[in-house]
């Protein structure tokens, strides 16, 4: 066995024995994995935050090989890696990225069976439905047309492809899909976002005034192989996961709930909703939002648990909801850096989370990254977004399925 765990396979490459690297502590000028691997851009690891790259001749990694590197952020591994022992990269890094080709199936079916994210010639693909409702008798949006533009820019910055479409008809939001979707693969990456009308039953409304029922929609996302995202700004969105649910108000931070029955629906395109800069309603600079976050999220959350048994819960779905199953959703006008716009409240502070002001137009940091590893899961994503949205709106509470995701991050800088 080589100094490092590395010993060599005849001519075919190199074996990474079993705890090879477990708990490895990584100090300054005093790295082991230098003189071996190829090591992204700088020396991550020296520094506090490892991303590295495995020999091209590594044809095996023992069990619990990484276990316990906590500062290990991604790895990148050639595709003739054939084992992937038990627990390898257990205790890694809290989002872990494995990096790796497509026809890598021992990697790829470490990363699927032990929750660990993965790209593998991945594309991430967004599709973005603003729905405004401009001929039809009722009630005209405003916001959905800034939120998808706002989402679209950010997804941009990151590396995604992001196709926006507007005023669909039910039937138009099917096609849309296969459209955005159809070529998709196993190791792909879709989302779906929706910001418009949503009926008491979790259907999202198309400008023909034909509803999309939840199972209607799984129906239709079953079809895209591959993980699928799915962002819904909509009264009523938390019915796509939630079966049943009590919501609950007059709700101090830490303190007990009344049961108030269904919320009642909130003043649209407001003007009273902000009067000061975004940043006095929800969060006090970088450093402060992730106490924020979860203070709220933990106090609403503590307080009541629906059941999720919605037609979206399953596999491969990671599904965030601007509101309960009997809530609405609200959209208002919001000021910032000089600027006033009507955006979704969800909408706007999921942006602000991911880097970027919707109303503004700004590029900031990613104010959701509460672990600062410098990319943001669907709970960080989820946790941000609901927490902000709280406190201009104490009757909108945003859901999340699968509950406590923080090993996928699709949204890193």
């Amino acid at each position: 066995m080589g100094q490092w765990g590395l010993s060599p396979v005849s001519q075919r490459g190199v074996v990474m024995g079993v705890r090879g690297w477990k708990k490895k502590k990584w100090d300054s000028g005093d790295c082991p994995l230098c003189p071996i691997l190829v090591v992204v851009m700088v020396c991550w690891c020296c520094m506090g935050r490892a991303e590295v790259t495995l020999p091209e001749s590594l044809v095996e990694i023992g069990d619990e090989a990484f276990a316990g590197c906590s500062a290990m952020n991604a790895v990148s591994m050639p595709e003739g890696v054939g084992v992937v022992g038990e627990n390898a990269f257990s205790e890694c890094g809290e989002a872990l990225l494995i990096v790796t080709g497509a026809g890598s199936e021992a990697v790829l079916n470490y990363a699927r069976a032990n929750q660990v994210d993965y790209r593998a010639g991945t594309r991430y693909r967004a599709l973005l439905i603003g729905q405004l409702y401009e001929d039809l008798p009722v009630s005209r949006l405003v916001g959905p047309a800034n939120d998808v533009e706002a989402l679209r820019k950010r997804l941009l910055q990151i590396g995604w492809e992001a196709d926006v479409q507007k005023e669909l008809t039910a039937d138009g939001i099917r096609a849309a899909i296969g459209n955005a979707f159809g070529d998709a693969t196993e190791n792909d990456v879709s989302l779906f976002y929706y910001s418009g009308h949503g009926w008491e039953d979790g259907s999202l409304m198309g400008t023909d005034a034909e509803g999309i029922a939840p199972g209607s929609l799984r129906s239709t996302l079953d079809g895209i192989p591959g993980r699928k995202v799915i962002i819904v700004d909509a009264c009523y969105s938390g019915k796509l996961i939630e079966e049943e649910q009590v919501v609950q108000r007059g709700m101090a931070l830490g303190g007990a709930a009344e049961d108030a029955g269904p919320a009642e629906e909130p003043e649209m395109m407001s003007d009273a909703g902000f009067a000061e800069e975004p940043e006095t309603a929800g969060y006090n600079g970088p450093g402060d939002e992730s106490a924020l976050a979860e203070a709220f999220v933990s106090s609403f959350q503590a307080a009541f648990r629906p059941r999720l048994r919605g037609a979206l819960n399953a596999n491969d779905y990671f599904v965030i909801t601007a509101a309960r199953a009997n809530e609405t959703s609200m959209e208002d006008y919001i000021s910032s850096g000089g600027c006033r716009k009507c955006m979704g409240v969800f909408t706007y502070y999921l942006c602000l989370g991911l880097g970027y002001d919707g109303v503004s137009g700004q590029q900031t940091v990613m104010n959701a990254d509460s672990n600062g590893d410098r990319a943001v899961s669907v709970q960080e994503a989820y946790a941000y977004a609901a927490a902000n949205a709280l406190t201009v709106n104490r009757d909108q509470h945003a859901a999340v399925w699968p509950e406590g995701c923080r090993w996928f991050a699709p949204f890193r800088n």
